[in-house]
């Protein structure tokens, strides 16, 4: 694991990092944009330049200042990181991509006595999202180098409401500055698990008592379960249904680099999980991209027992994910059928899975990142009502979710999307980036869901944006409920 901001869109540095960066504005208490780093903001008449007032007095944990000059050094990395990935960011300040140095001024963000001043290119939208991401947390200049690169993959130098105290290979505990507003009863201290291992064979972390709050994937809930936990007293809140699951083919290689071979299995495969019992998503089976509701959402048919192509006899390495320890036995059967399909399906098309399951999340991302597989299952989420933003992180940079774009012609759909005044050929367009990733089949959706919270009565997230991912537990009310300190449990998906 790392805490580099640069990686801050993966699962497992995101949860910590949006706890110990803390960004300009965030959205997370009570949906509504609020000062963190940044005190308050002011805008000119044209909406295109940006005043944020540093909050004074502000500090690291380690008693370092954080001067507006500091914040410009941590925002000026990842803009030079991500100069040549098109996000919505870099768009605004198009001065950075053709930087011709990380040193050399941009004339588009600078610090001007106790602020920090952007000058855009033109008038953004939901920019407080955007500045709001963990990836524009902001770090210590101590972490990184000359180029903008991490030094340390644990500099646990805090900007953010909590600062790690401890931590281990499945544990980090959190601890509250209280410098941010809050909601009252904010936990103090926060113990973050995670569960490994590849046989699931631990301890219930609910049934034992171990945990205040649990956060899985919805498909992978079933109604029996939450029928239990309510039973138990426990609340189950339910996210919106903006994470995609999927099957990842890696169309870079053989076999997989022949389109007609990937679609054949997209096919086999959405079948054959159809016909699993095991298989709990409430949304079924869905080979969209973008979710229900969403903005470019299309219904794919499904074909009934479809021809097979043969492939030539070969093995593909198939890497997965932990099983995980899921609240209720019976719920991992969900991932089971993901997975039994999966393999079941390449075994007809005359391939020889080799799976390789990793204990904890990192070895598979560094695999996905440097396209070190054959397949794999993954899964990432997407705002549904405005997705412009996520698509350009998704398909257009090395930070995000890394989807492959063969067509080539995604950044021009997005930018068309984002400039047109009309709802409907944004519609069209975003329609057109959902069939192209349908029909390359080099990832394969098969349903969506938002992450379930299950939580004991000590716990209440009325006042947490339902929408935002990951948590600030400065946005949580949680109350003792007899435990030393409050435990989350994140459960491999």
């Amino acid at each position: 694991m790392t805490l580099d901001t640069y990686r801050a869109s993966r699962f497992d540095v995101m949860q910590v990092a949006k706890n110990v960066h803390a960004p300009l504005v965030s959205t997370f208490l009570d949906g509504r944009p609020q000062g963190m780093v940044a005190e308050d903001w002011q805008v000119d008449g044209t909406g295109r330049t940006w005043r944020f007032r540093i909050r004074r007095g502000l500090t690291f944990d380690d008693g370092t200042p954080i001067t507006p000059e500091v914040v410009v050094r941590s925002i000026r990395r990842m803009l030079w990181l991500t100069r040549k990935d098109g996000l919505a960011l870099n768009e605004l300040l198009p001065e950075s991509a053709a930087w011709s140095g990380y040193e050399a001024p941009l004339g588009c963000l600078y610090a001007d006595g106790d602020a920090v001043v952007f000058h855009f290119s033109k008038r953004p939208r939901n920019l407080f999202q955007i500045i709001g991401q963990p990836i524009y947390g902001i770090v210590h200049p101590k972490c990184f180098d000359g180029d903008g690169r991490w030094k340390e993959p644990f500099c646990t130098a805090t900007s953010g409401q909590y600062a790690i105290t401890e931590r281990s290979s499945d544990t980090i505990v959190l601890r509250s500055r209280h410098v941010y507003p809050e909601v009252d009863d904010a936990p103090d201290i926060v113990e973050i698990h995670t569960p490994s291992g590849a046989t699931g064979e631990r301890s219930n972390p609910v049934t034992d008592g171990r945990a205040d709050l649990v956060i899985e994937p919805g498909f992978a809930v079933s109604r029996r379960t939450k029928t239990q936990l309510r039973s138990m007293g426990w609340s189950v809140v339910e996210e919106p249904g903006v994470e995609m699951y999927f099957v990842q083919l890696n169309g870079r290689r053989r076999p997989f680099d022949d389109g007609a071979l990937r679609r054949s299995i997209r096919d086999a495969f959405l079948d054959a999980l159809r016909r699993d019992p095991r298989f709990l998503s409430e949304d079924g089976v869905n080979p969209s991209f973008i979710p229900k509701g969403g903005v470019g959402h299309r219904t794919f048919r499904v074909p009934v027992r479809p021809r097979v192509r043969k492939a030539g006899a070969r093995e593909v390495a198939v890497v997965l994910y932990p099983l995980g320890s899921y609240p209720f036995p019976a719920d991992r059967g969900a991932q089971e059928a993901v997975e039994d399909s999966l393999l079941r399906v390449l075994r007809s098309h005359g391939l020889t899975p080799r799976v390789e399951r990793f204990t904890e999340r990192s070895e598979p991302l560094r695999r996905m990142e440097e396209g070190d597989f054959d397949a794999m299952l993954r899964w990432t989420g997407i705002l549904v009502h405005d997705p412009y933003a996520d698509l350009r992180m998704m398909l257009m940079s090395r930070v995000g979710a890394l989807i492959p774009d063969h067509a080539g012609f995604f950044p021009r759909l997005i930018a068309q999307a984002e400039a047109s005044a009309d709802p409907m050929e944004r519609q069209r367009l975003i329609e057109r980036i959902n069939a192209s990733i349908f029909e390359e089949a080099s990832i394969i959706t098969f349903t969506h869901s938002g992450f379930v919270f299950m939580h004991r009565p000590g716990v209440d997230l009325s006042r947490h944006d339902p929408f935002a991912d990951p948590m600030e537990f400065r946005a949580v009310i949680w109350r003792p409920t007899g435990l030393d300190s409050p435990n989350l449990h994140l459960i491999p998906g």
